[in-house]
């Protein structure tokens, strides 16, 4: 769901917001591995992101700077 001031971010878009390649973006939806488009273009039909969507996202992600990494004992 969008917040006050939030925008809608292409695929192009959310992977620069998160730093990582349009591959690399492509890959995770795929796989269920990033969030689930929040909604499509009509005309166009392509996927789009909320920014909060990808910033959740972001704040979750393993291997994050600053998130702790998995305990493995």
């Amino acid at each position: 769901m969008a917040g006050v001031g939030d925008v809608k971010l292409s695929a192009p878009a959310a992977a620069r917001r998160v730093n990582i390649a349009l591959k690399t973006w492509w890959a995770y939806v795929l796989r269920d591995a990033a969030p689930p488009p929040d909604g499509r273009e009509e005309v166009s039909n392509r996927a789009w992101w909320w920014a909060s969507t990808v910033d959740r996202w972001q704040q979750t992600r393993p291997g994050v700077p600053g998130r702790p990494r998995k305990r493995t004992d």
